[in-house]
């Protein structure tokens, strides 16, 4: 427990093709943008967007680090099954850069 402290994020991170091994665009894969996050049967707090490639989601502040951890853990699970909903060979990369493709900037 946090006394007196909230915690929140809108973590950034990449869409990963798994076969190619390259970086895939989120854009047209991940629903919701900075004017209107995708809330969509999400708890309150919780948004879904792309910020130029990258796929941002928003959790609601908390005071626990444990309820952190799991707001981040759901939204990951929830990008990743979006994307392998589209193709299998997506999922997602959580790391500070990469390199990208030409083709995937927009």
């Amino acid at each position: 427990m946090l006394k007196g402290i909230t915690i929140g994020s809108d973590p950034e991170l990449f869409v990963f093709n798994t076969k190619t091994k390259k970086v895939a665009s989120a854009i047209d894969k991940i629903p919701g943008s900075k004017e209107e996050p995708f809330r969509e049967g999400l708890p309150e707090g919780f948004g879904l967007q792309t910020d130029n490639i990258l796929a941002e989601f928003n959790i609601p502040p908390v005071t626990s680090v444990d309820r952190f951890i799991e707001n981040i853990e759901f939204m990951k699970d929830l990008i990743r099954d979006k994307v392998k909903a589209i193709d299998p060979n997506l999922d997602i990369l959580c790391a500070a850069s990469s390199k990208v493709p030409a083709k995937e900037l927009r």
